[in-house]
């Protein structure tokens, strides 16, 4: 994608952009470890350090100072948005903000295009590592929505992730018959999806390609990912129940979700987005509308109020008129150093009641 005006107002994104990610067991995909750039530093698992500017202390859950084992800690799980994509630097993300203005290790958990099951994985990981967790935020929700809507993944088991056709296509591609390869990569995606081609004889294929297809029952994309989602919720309510820690769920940002007049800057990243992201993915984010926030947000709360879990939906803060046309995104769903200040600042007004 061509990012000229998407540069000129935000030069780090070069950096964001260029960074790729390493497959990984269990969260099929991590950001690299140990990146040391100007704009971000990764630790040994892949977190992005906190960096807390009020006294001058730098850390990772993976790297922090033995002196701070007993003091009050945060943890914020999410995607992109929580490991502060479009921030020009650790200092600058909702986690070193939030650091700076309470009394709490605040750690950095977010994981770029992680869904609610690969994050709620991702914390079982590392959940020994913390000493006194008190909260945890978890800043996500728009991801799931999405993927309910990009992908054809229909099993009411999985969850659509990124990276999932790249992932099917090196797990099931052909390794050891050139018969077997050069129909695999000549077969139309949905002949190609009906065969298991590291299992399959020749017989089974034939009869795959020449039968009907049976039909599957595509779930109600609606509501799917509510029920995953709640399920996966409900986990979360168990392991802070067992750890002793408070959860927030903040519903991230997404531009189309919110009211505010577009900056001047806003104006012009977003045509330039309209114009060079691929079609697909446009009509995707341009298909997710205010209806479905509303929907979304009064889904969340109801589900955290089920759970005692606390709820704020940043969309709504960004629409208070104070705001005027305040420039905040980068991008559809990511934020600037400004944006990511004011998401902590609303987060400290919650936490401190």
């Amino acid at each position: 994608m061509k990012s000229k005006i998407r540069y000129k107002f935000s030069p780090q994104l070069k950096i964001y952009d260029k960074m790729l990610n390493n497959w990984k067991p269990y969260v099929m995909f991590k950001q690299p470890q140990n990146t040391n750039n100007q704009i971000f530093k990764t630790d040994k698992f892949g977190m992005r350090y906190t960096n807390n500017k009020k006294t001058s202390e730098t850390y990772s859950l993976f790297n922090f100072p033995e002196k701070n084992l007993d003091k009050k800690q945060i943890a914020i799980v999410g995607g992109s948005t929580a490991f502060g994509v479009g921030a020009t630097d650790d200092s600058k993300t909702i986690s070193s903000f939030l650091a700076s203005n309470i009394d709490y290790d605040v750690f950095n958990l977010g994981f770029r295009a992680f869904n609610h099951f690969q994050e709620l994985i991702m914390f079982q990981q590392v959940m020994h590592k913390f000493n006194n967790l008190k909260y945890v935020i978890l800043f996500s929700g728009f991801n799931d929505i999405f993927f309910s809507k990009y992908t054809q993944n229909s099993d009411e088991n999985d969850i659509p992730f990124f990276f999932e056709s790249e992932f099917n296509h090196r797990m099931n591609y052909p390794q050891n018959s050139i018969s077997k390869s050069l129909l695999y990569n000549i077969l139309p995606k949905n002949f190609s999806e009906r065969i298991n081609w590291t299992g399959d004889n020749k017989s089974q294929i034939f009869k795959k390609l020449f039968n009907k297809a049976p039909k599957t029952e595509k779930e109600n994309e609606k509501d799917e990912w509510k029920k995953k989602y709640e399920r996966n919720l409900n986990i979360w309510k168990i392991i802070s129940q067992s750890l002793n820690f408070k959860i927030i769920f903040a519903l991230q940002p997404f531009i189309n979700w919110t009211s505010k007049e577009f900056s001047e800057e806003e104006k012009l990243i977003f045509e330039e987005i309209k114009d060079n992201n691929s079609e697909k993915v446009m009509n995707v984010l341009n298909s997710i509308k205010k209806k479905e926030h509303y929907d979304a947000s009064n889904f969340f709360k109801q589900v955290c109020e089920n759970n005692k879990f606390d709820f704020i939906d940043t969309n709504n803060f960004i629409n208070n008129e104070t705001y005027g046309k305040k420039w905040f995104f980068v991008d559809s769903v990511h934020l600037n150093d400004y944006g990511y200040s004011e998401t902590a600042n609303h987060l400290t007004k919650l936490i401190n009641g």
